[in-house]
């Protein structure tokens, strides 16, 4: 009688000749006139289809003076989507902002002399975000009413959410528990203290950390962008003031599901 370990040994050589020598499963084959599966749908956000166009606001009166208003309102097309109607509808009442504040001037001033310059109004605007979905206007107006010493001059901004139809707040862009005002105030004025501008007594309150002081504001591509208005940290004669501020100035307090993450190093 053989051992039981050569008994083994053989059955197992045996068995895995065998299931060497035994031909693979072959698949099931489908209908040469099978259909093909559908393809699988991908949805592309719908912000992706559209376009930012100017549409033009022109007006001209006599009350209480001749008067010209030339505007662009920053309009979003491409999609009926609620959200973009109130993108559109958002923009038009900013851009209407300013002509009521030119028209309340004009009254506020009256009578002014003649001095043969006719009275004016206008606004353009620039579009400085490049992240999908976000779209930041910055507002640019200048108004003149006959028999002032000169024009004057208005920034606004608007930052708008696509996807979730909403306007976005300077403090959303931040954590809950940051600082931001005092660490954008502080970028801002030690840089203003490095132009030849006047950035001295009274005009140092305009660059303090307060949300009064940081209202026009834009998302850009390398940075973000403070603008002051005029008198704000200067005399009329340096012009308004802009600071951009880089992200990487702010990346350790901004909101990580914020419209600034995706500058986040």
């Amino acid at each position: 009688m053989k051992p039981a370990w050569k008994v083994y040994w053989t059955i197992l050589i045996a068995a895995l000749f065998v299931f060497a020598c035994s031909p693979a499963p072959t698949p099931p084959s489908l209908p040469t006139d099978a259909p093909l599966p559908p393809p699988v749908a991908t949805s592309v956000p719908f912000y992706l289809n559209l376009t930012l166009n100017p549409t033009g606001k022109n007006e001209t009166g006599q009350d209480p003076a001749d008067y010209t208003v030339a505007a662009q309102i920053p309009t979003l097309t491409g999609s009926d989507d609620p959200r973009v109607t109130a993108f559109n509808a958002l923009a038009a009442s900013i851009v209407q902002q300013g002509v009521d504040e030119f028209k309340s001037t004009m009254t506020d001033l009256q009578p002014l002399p003649d001095i043969g310059a006719a009275s004016g109004y206008t606004l353009k605007y620039t579009s400085l975000s490049a992240q999908p979905g976000y779209v930041s206007i910055k507002f640019e107006s200048e108004g003149y009413v006959e028999g002032m010493a000169h024009p004057y001059h208005v920034s606004r901004s608007l930052n708008y959410d696509l996807e979730t139809g909403e306007e976005i707040s300077l403090d959303s862009l931040f954590t809950a528990d940051s600082s931001y005002l005092q660490v954008i105030a502080d970028y801002c004025a030690a840089q203003l203290q490095t132009r030849d501008i006047g950035f001295t007594d009274i005009f140092t309150d305009g660059a303090k950390p307060a949300a009064e002081n940081y209202q026009v504001w834009n998302i850009t591509p390398d940075g973000l962008l403070i603008t002051f208005n005029e008198y704000q940290v200067a005399p009329y004669a340096a012009g308004p003031q802009t600071v951009l501020v880089p992200y990487a100035e702010l990346a350790s307090i901004i909101n990580p599901q914020g419209a600034l993450a995706g500058y986040l190093p």
